[in-house]
């Protein structure tokens, strides 16, 4: 659950903003995106789940939209993890979601795909296996920590460093304490799907928040963890986005984009409101049931105080 007082929360609700006035080949600006999945069926919702479901698979539109504003002057896509709920969804929803990758390419907006646990690279027939030579942009594959490609971007190198977690092929125990990092000048980004300093279990891919800050990113996209956070490193931070749109009341949502730039003045995280027709709001109360002798009257007391909507 997202906890909505959590001081980082209501600092990153601020536009967050360095010395625009700078070269601009020097800036590089990010929409870090994670845990969006896709194909999510919200069954618990009986008759309304399919309209809500549809609504919540036009998620990644609504990003791709922001992202290619001229306006908003996007360099990189950066998603971490989860874009879909399993590793088998829908075809006609991979066509759908490859499709708006395919904008970013052609507006020469650098994209990359990270796998997550639930979009599971692991398995013979996951998504990405079976279409990764026609996926657009950077697909990474590589079940170790990798340096998977360098861009010139603004005129300065980008060089990504990543790993697609691979059952059985991926180091989880001990967490890994090497990461790799080019011998070249320009912006080192690094995007990982895992959880930071807590080792969840295998899938969860362990991180180590030390050996991170040793590597000396810039910046660590980070996915998994649905609630947004931010944690500084030795060198650079590392930066969960949290989970787009809710999926109920036990993970409501921050419905709003984390944009990340990179300029002489380091590194400055915004939170920018993402307005789309799948946001929900998630209403919580608390009542004694003790107080009703029957369902009946649980149920009229509680449609009493709902809000209407």
């Amino acid at each position: 659950m997202l906890d909505l007082d959590n001081e980082y929360y209501k600092k990153s609700n601020k536009r967050v903003t360095g010395n625009i006035r700078k070269e601009r080949w020097l800036m590089l600006k990010i929409l870090h995106l994670a845990d969006l999945h896709l194909g999510w069926k919200p069954n618990f919702l009986g008759t309304q789940a399919a309209k809500w479901q549809s609504e919540r698979d036009q998620i990644f539109t609504g990003c791709v939209d922001y992202a290619v504003d001229p306006d908003n002057r996007i360099n990189l896509v950066l998603i971490v993890g989860d874009l879909f709920d399993n590793h088998t969804p829908d075809q006609a929803l991979v066509t759908a979601v490859m499709s708006q990758l395919q904008r970013l390419v052609d507006r020469g907006i650098t994209v990359v795909t990270v796998p997550g646990n639930h979009d599971e690279f692991t398995y013979p027939d996951s998504v990405y296996r079976q279409r990764f030579r026609e996926w657009p942009g950077i697909l990474v594959r590589e079940p170790q920590p990798s340096h998977v490609a360098s861009r010139e971007i603004n005129g300065t190198p980008c060089h990504i460093y990543s790993l697609a977690y691979i059952g059985g092929l991926t180091q989880t125990s001990p967490a890994i304490q090497q990461f790799p990092r080019q011998e070249a000048e320009g912006w080192h980004i690094a995007a990982f799907h895992g959880s930071l300093d807590w080792d969840a279990g295998d899938r969860s891919l362990p991180l180590s928040g030390e050996a991170l800050g040793q590597a000396g990113y810039d910046y660590v996209a980070l996915g998994h963890i649905h609630r947004p956070a931010q944690h500084s490193l030795a060198r650079g931070i590392a930066v969960y986005p949290g989970n787009l749109i809710g999926k109920g009341w036990h993970d409501p949502g921050c419905g709003q984009l984390t944009v990340v730039t990179l300029d002489r003045d380091g590194v400055q995280v915004e939170k920018v409101a993402f307005s789309h027709p799948a946001r929900r709001e998630f209403q919580r109360l608390e009542i004694d049931i003790g107080r009703y002798l029957s369902l009946k009257e649980l149920l009229d007391a509680l449609r009493a105080r709902i809000q209407p909507e």
